[in-house]
């Protein structure tokens, strides 16, 4: 296995052997000597390295293995002549960029949990406890519950199509697996809520990426072209290119992005401010900080009725179970009282 596949450990191994005192070429042919088989890439960097090459630029050669963020890090470490500080504000941009994702995805453990949980049960009280119940229901001679010849059909269909069904469920996630870039912004153009944090994750990842751009000397108009070929959704990419376009066109990034209705009228208040003072990388930090937050704060309003809701549907699953288990004996009751 290649360690260098990770892009984050090769960051934060090199700084650490920087910071150790070794030279840069020195820490490469290290980190190239503990890879097996030998990292290409890696290889490539060494190369451009020797032949006089900056570091920025041939890890910009590999752009499509690294991150393509970190050549304008490497670069500006260049210019202070700091490539270890560089590395470690990279690192530090990972760590918060990929550690809020970890956060959300820790917080839909739970839901994620209680709807295995009840599909466990629908299985288990299926395969176990619904023979029980046809035979009890046809020795005493009681009809049936609709609710219960409901659930003994499809158990039927689902017993007698197994290999079916399950071929089918193989095939709509392999579908949904190789389809999910495209599958992804077609629900949350379909789906109000899923659209509305989707629209505020891209918007976040947009201006914490634009303030790290602007802080490294590039133009709003390189700045855009970067980011266009960064985001997957064509609707974003769209949106940017427009954004470009007013630039261009002479319009400042406040007034491009009231023009096409990006911002609320707060966000684009600090823009117009930064724009005066010419503090435009702070104030997109702000405005990612900002965005961060209201995204974080919806999270958890979402998980806030999602997790009681998972739960009651549990609980209504087993009460049905337990209401049909019950039902003959309480018709036997009835028909003796």
């Amino acid at each position: 296995m290649n360690i260098f596949n990770n892009k984050k450990i090769f960051t934060i191994e090199l700084a650490e052997l920087l910071a150790s005192g070794l030279a840069l070429q020195r820490s490469l042919r290290l980190l190239l000597d503990r890879s097996a088989p030998p990292d290409i890439y890696l290889q490539k960097i060494l190369l451009s390295l020797q032949n006089g090459l900056p570091l920025s630029q041939a890890v910009e050669k590999q752009k499509e293995h690294y991150d393509p963020l970190l050549p304008f890090f490497l670069r500006s470490g260049e210019t202070k002549g700091d490539i270890l500080g560089a590395l470690n504000e990279f690192n530090a941009y990972l760590e918060e960029k990929n550690g809020f994702f970890q956060a959300i995805k820790k917080q839909l453990f739970y839901p994620a949990l209680v709807l295995c949980a009840a599909a466990c049960s629908f299985f288990l009280m299926s395969r176990f406890m619904l023979p029980t119940l046809t035979s009890f229901f046809q020795d005493s001679q009681i009809a049936m519950p609709r609710a219960l010849l409901l659930i003994i059909g499809f158990n039927a269909f689902f017993q007698k199509n197994l290999s079916l069904c399950l071929a089918l469920l193989a095939l709509c996630g392999y579908f949904i697996y190789q389809r999910r870039e495209k599958l992804l912004p077609f629900l949350s153009d379909k789906l109000p809520l899923l659209n509305t944090y989707r629209r505020r994750s891209d918007l976040w990842s947009f201006f914490q990426d634009l303030a790290i751009l602007t802080q490294n000397g590039l133009s709003l108009t390189d700045c855009l072209d970067l980011q266009e070929s960064l985001f997957k959704s064509p609707k974003l990419q769209k949106q940017i290119g427009r954004l470009r376009f007013h630039l261009k066109d002479g319009l400042n990034i406040s007034q491009a992005l009231a023009k096409e209705k990006w911002l609320d009228p707060l966000f684009l208040e600090i823009i117009r401010n930064a724009e005066d003072s010419g503090k435009l990388s702070q104030a997109f930090q702000r405005i990612a900080l900002l965005l961060k937050k209201e995204l974080a704060a919806g999270l958890s309003r979402i998980l806030a009725w999602l997790e009681p809701g998972l739960t009651l549907f549990l609980g209504a699953l087993i009460a049905l179970f337990l209401f049909l288990s019950f039902y003959p004996l309480l018709k036997i009751l009835d028909s003796l009282g």
